[in-house]
């Protein structure tokens, strides 16, 4: 939808210019409604960090890139010190992931309401592998508002930037 714009943009259905990522790969790079990341981008440096996650299966929800899963590592292990057990939900997400999610979100609650709590595919931070859904242990209010109420939720609150986290 919408035509490229001059200097890489492009229109989104809503009329706003979306421009692409210059440096999809850097650590600071900036992810949402208006800059998107470059079709297809998958970081070149996933690994799974070694955390406990929420499910079994292998999955790319499992991946982040190396320096934030090491970052993670260090943010579980001291979390578990203060008695704070976290696992991992979702990591990296690859762009069609996004889009099915995003799709069924849509046929779901139509694609406004959709677009209130879902990024629309290209325009994930998952898709930088530099981003984790973490829930607490057991899988309490895992996804959901209630997280910020748990003393899981709390701790994060108040230690996550030590890592170079932030909440969202």
């Amino acid at each position: 939808p919408g035509g490229t714009k001059a200097g890489g943009g492009t229109n989104a259905p809503d009329g706003k210019t979306v421009q692409v990522v210059g440096k999809p790969a850097d650590i600071a790079v900036l992810v949402n409604k208006t800059y998107k990341l470059p079709d297809n981008y998958k970081p070149d440096d996933l690994v799974e960090p070694d955390i406990p996650f929420i499910f079994k299966e292998k999955s790319e929800k499992r991946l982040m890139r190396k320096e934030a899963a090491g970052a993670l590592e260090k943010l579980v292990a001291a979390a578990k010190k203060d008695g704070i057990a976290l696992a991992g939900v979702s990591g990296f997400r690859s762009q069609a992931t996004q889009k099915s999610l995003f799709d069924n979100y849509v046929k779901k609650d139509g694609e406004e309401a959709a677009r209130m709590y879902s990024a629309v595919p290209g325009h994930s931070e998952h898709q930088t592998g530099l981003v984790i859904d973490i829930s607490a242990v057991p899988a309490v209010c895992a996804l959901d508002q209630c997280f910020a109420d748990t003393p899981q939720g709390q701790w994060l609150a108040e230690n996550a930037h030590k890592w170079g986290f932030i909440l969202r």
